[in-house]
């Protein structure tokens, strides 16, 4: 089982490299030194274990398998959720935009540009929707994600007298409930809201507005790199773990 060390070695190198990579890559590269470990430590002890012990070994990979076949059919239910329903969004009430990294000189990250590409799908064919800009100012940001948006959007035409701003939210649930009191919206109340966020987002989204008592219809914007897509989702089934953990 040496032959296991060398795809080990790749794996954990890979991991740490992502690591280290200037990116939201984190989960990816945390996932990827896992599995390195586990496979340098499965081909170490396997080959020093007797009988009883390689059965526990195996045991241990066909659960360790089966748990990465559970995670991806999870990912892969997340992503099939993030679909716009242009009929529903069409009539909604009002639009919240989530949102997404701001980079070093303030501009939109490529997130945050999609997302807001979908924005102004929305706002063109929904010409009456109020529409909250949701994001406060991370660590390592300069700006508010909102007023980041805000500049963005109107430099693509969209109506400053639609735009709502919420800058003080950290997190989905904060964007949500900050943005419903903006709005106005009562819990289980008659008003429909949109939500803009990108596909690998809307189902942890929907999630926590239903928690919140929104009403909420997906409005989906493309991830159009595979590898972002992957690492986001990953990150989304993690976050839904938690979330569902501690019952928010």
């Amino acid at each position: 089982m040496k032959k296991l060390l060398i795809p080990a070695v790749i794996l954990l190198l890979a991991g740490v490299v992502i690591l280290l990579m200037p990116t939201f890559f984190q989960m990816t590269g945390l996932v990827l030194i896992l599995l390195g470990l586990v496979l340098a430590l499965w081909g170490i002890l396997y080959g020093r274990a007797g009988k009883g012990g390689r059965t526990l070994l195996w045991t241990l990979a066909i659960l360790a398998s089966a748990g990465v076949i559970g995670l991806m059919t999870f990912m892969n239910l997340i992503n099939d959720y993030g679909r716009t329903d242009w009929q529903e969004a069409g009539k909604a009430d009002c639009a919240i935009v989530l949102g997404a990294g701001v980079r070093p000189d303030g501009t939109p990250s490529r997130i945050m540009n999609q997302r807001l590409r979908a924005a102004m799908d929305f706002m063109e064919k929904n010409r009456e929707a109020p529409v909250v800009l949701s994001g406060g100012q991370g660590g390592n940001e300069p700006r508010s994600e909102a007023e980041v948006m805000y500049d963005a959007l109107l430099k693509l035409g969209a109506d400053p007298e639609r735009l709502i701003l919420e800058t003080e939210s950290q997190d989905t649930m904060e964007n949500l409930r900050n943005s419903a009191e903006l709005l106005g919206l009562a819990p289980d109340g008659p008003a429909t809201v949109a939500i803009i966020t990108s596909e690998f987002h809307q189902r942890r989204a929907a999630y926590l507005a239903e928690k919140l008592g929104l009403r909420s219809v997906p409005v989906a914007s493309h991830t159009d790199q595979w590898f972002y897509r992957v690492n986001y989702t990953l990150r989304e089934a993690f976050a839904m773990i938690k979330d569902a953990l501690l019952r928010r």
